[in-house]
């Protein structure tokens, strides 16, 4: 019996000690790409959130800017991303964050600690905070193999791209489909957003908390934060519950926090994607043309307090 023991810790020695020894590596040589990455010198103004800013913001159009938001990004994961580049990057002097009326659903909080976490947090893994790292296993305890498996590919992919293509980075994205936009599509959408099994949701205490995160951060480092609200088809905008477009005004008042709207962009359907709260790419380009005018310093000055 003893000898049996002994050769299966030997069997699993040999399995998982060179395992562990790979995975330290790979947890070094990502934490190396994060310290050095580097925004070029010229650029100082940095677009960061979810698919919304991913997808209307084309940096192409916007001189000195560079987007790095990325799909389902709730502001934890966005937070922990500014700590780093901001840390390595003193060029940048305002960050421009997507936010809007889902923002501060529970919906969110699903893509930290529900049923989407295991692929979006295994994208950030290498940029989290240890104690972060640590409650991510405990709550994807049940997958932890299939969890493991999918940030060392990541962590693996991220040694192999060019610098900026990392996981945990994110890039402007256009998106095509001949689907029309329609009252359905957006309804759709709007179920998605703010209710969950005909029930509407609750407000995320975990996005709140970090977009409190966020604006100290940039106090703290002397960061022109603005929020940006995205284009949003007038079916979506009526269909979100008044609960949620109270909280969000309320949390921009209360927190003093400067934001841009595009109410005074009239963009057709077919600006829109399908759900009605995405833009195309000729949404991108026509919302981005008109962020920059917003922005000249003739127009913004400092924007504190301003309401666009």
């Amino acid at each position: 019996m003893k000898v049996f023991i002994r050769n299966i810790s030997h069997f699993f020695g040999i399995i998982f000690i060179p395992l562990i020894i790979f995975s330290l590596y790979i947890s070094y040589a990502n934490g190396k790409l994060v310290s050095g990455y580097k925004i070029q010198s010229n650029i100082n103004t940095l677009v960061i959130g979810d698919s919304h800013t991913q997808k209307a913001i084309n940096d192409r159009y916007f001189p000195n800017a560079i987007n790095l938001s990325q799909s389902s990004e709730c502001f934890i994961y966005s937070y922990s991303k500014l700590l780093e580049i901001l840390k390595h990057n003193p060029n940048i002097k305002t960050v421009l964050l997507g936010c809007s009326f889902h923002s501060f659903s529970s919906y969110y909080d699903e893509f930290v600690f529900g049923k989407y976490a295991v692929e979006t947090s295994a994208r950030y893994f290498f940029i989290m905070p240890q104690k972060m790292k640590f409650e991510f296993f405990l709550r994807n305890n049940n997958i932890t193999g299939q969890y493991l498996m999918r940030i060392l590919s990541n962590g693996i992919t991220n040694l192999g791209v060019r610098s900026g293509q990392y996981s945990f980075l994110g890039n402007y994205e256009a998106y095509h489909t001949n689907v029309k936009l329609s009252a359905q599509s957006v309804g759709k959408r709007v179920n998605t957003h703010f209710f969950q099994h005909g029930k509407m949701d609750e407000f995320s205490s975990l996005n709140v908390f970090y977009l409190t995160k966020v604006a100290e951060l940039c106090k703290e480092r002397k960061i022109n934060l603005i929020l940006l609200n995205t284009p949003m088809h007038k079916y979506y905008i009526e269909n979100v519950p008044d609960k949620f477009k109270d909280k969000f005004y309320s949390l921009i008042k209360s927190k003093k926090l400067n934001l841009i709207e595009f109410e005074k962009l009239k963009l057709d359907d077919r600006c829109f994607l399908p759900d009605g709260d995405h833009v195309n790419e000729e949404g991108a380009r026509l919302t981005t043309l008109f962020l920059v005018n917003v922005l000249k310093p003739a127009n913004s000055a400092k924007m504190e307090g301003v309401f666009e």
